[in-house]
């Protein structure tokens, strides 16, 4: 969720992107074989080990994906998804676009959600 559905962003200003899956009382997502992962517009998954993003759980159910933009992210996608049992069953995808005219990226989120979830991505500037 977010208070609105864009927010700008400067073309080499970090961006956290943030995504949680809500679960009843007590269960957490590896206790029921469900991961969240982040992946790029190709459906690669983000490693940590790529020195342009950094990924990290800060809680059960949680996933960051922190980077700077690149004006050549103009139309970059990058997707959250929520997997059981290695199958797909929601994801979150977040779309960067970059006006030629003052270079400012502008983060639309989330611009398609799969099917109804209550999975909720936060976007925070820092």
């Amino acid at each position: 969720s977010s208070s609105s559905s864009q927010t700008e962003i400067s073309a080499g200003s970090s961006v956290t992107l943030s995504c949680q899956l809500y679960t009843y009382d007590g269960v957490f997502c590896d206790d029921w074989g469900t991961d969240l992962l982040w992946v790029n517009q190709a459906g690669d998954k983000l490693k940590v080990s790529n020195s342009r993003y950094q990924i990290s759980a800060p809680g059960h159910c949680i996933i960051t994906l922190t980077t700077t933009l690149l004006n050549e992210d103009d139309n970059r996608e990058w997707r959250c998804e929520v997997t059981h049992r290695n199958q797909v069953k929601t994801s979150a995808t977040y779309t960067v676009k970059i006006s030629a005219r003052d270079k400012t990226a502008t983060a639309e989120i989330p611009v398609h959600i799969t099917k109804p979830t209550t999975m909720t991505a936060v976007t925070s500037k820092r």
